[in-house]
């Protein structure tokens, strides 16, 4: 299973999710929630994990997803 990132468009849940893209315009994918939650710790040095947990949505992919791509 592989694991998106994502949060609320300006942070207003209603807005929607915005996903995380790679510099090719590809969702980025992560093996598991570890690995996502560790590339978010390298980039977000001042938050810690918890407050990574709190402000994106890690969860596993969906064909909804998918779909979209």
């Amino acid at each position: 299973m592989n694991y998106l990132i994502s949060r609320p468009i300006n942070g207003i849940s209603v807005n929607g999710p915005e996903y995380l893209y790679d510099d090719e315009q590809q969702l980025m994918e992560f093996p598991s929630h570890d690995d996502a939650v560790n590339f978010l710790s390298k980039h977000y040095p001042t938050l810690s994990r918890i407050q990574i947990e709190e402000s994106f949505d890690i969860h596993q992919e969906n064909t909804t997803v998918n779909e979209e791509k």
